[in-house]
């Protein structure tokens, strides 16, 4: 019993070994190229991939693209990655209603993904992460801009 009290005292005081390596394995996956924080859920019934996925937004999760395949990070301490391979709906880039992404992003983007085991999916990032969001799926990120004016000149 007395190694179930240290295990647990280990993993909640700040500042032990066991927190120290899961910030450090965060920061490291945070700082890679291409990764960006997101929200995900899942539209319809969860998939095999990730079965704890549920229909609200999860809480704000670190993500990118390896090929065609999204590996997400997750977990506070115990450190999971979960690979889906997907690829991005036809329906591309979409504004989320603010409401629905209440004090996380002022502009959030999201995009519509099918994954190899049926599921689908809906994650979330802000603007500013379009490109990242996106991924090796480029055509989805020009769908949805807004349209740019386009000064004529005079025909003289």
């Amino acid at each position: 019993m007395s190694t179930w009290v240290l295990v647990a005292f280990l993993m909640l005081v700040p500042g032990t070994g066991l927190t120290l390596t899961a910030r450090r394995a965060r920061r490291q996956f945070a700082a890679e190229p291409g990764t960006f924080r997101c929200r995900v859920r899942v539209c319809g019934t969860p998939g095999r991939l990730w079965p704890r996925l549920r229909q609200r937004w999860s809480r704000p999760l670190y993500a990118r693209w390896m090929r065609d395949v999204l590996v997400v990070r997750r977990g506070a301490v115990l450190v999971r990655e979960i690979r889906l391979p997907a690829r991005v709906s036809g329906a591309g880039v979409y504004q989320v209603p603010r409401e629905d992404m209440a004090r996380w992003a002022r502009r959030t983007v999201a995009v519509h993904l099918l994954a190899s085991d049926g599921s689908r999916l809906d994650v979330a990032a802000s603007e500013d992460d379009r490109m990242e969001l996106v991924g090796p799926f480029l055509t989805a990120a020009i769908r949805g801009l807004p349209p740019v004016r386009v000064r004529r000149r005079p025909i003289t």
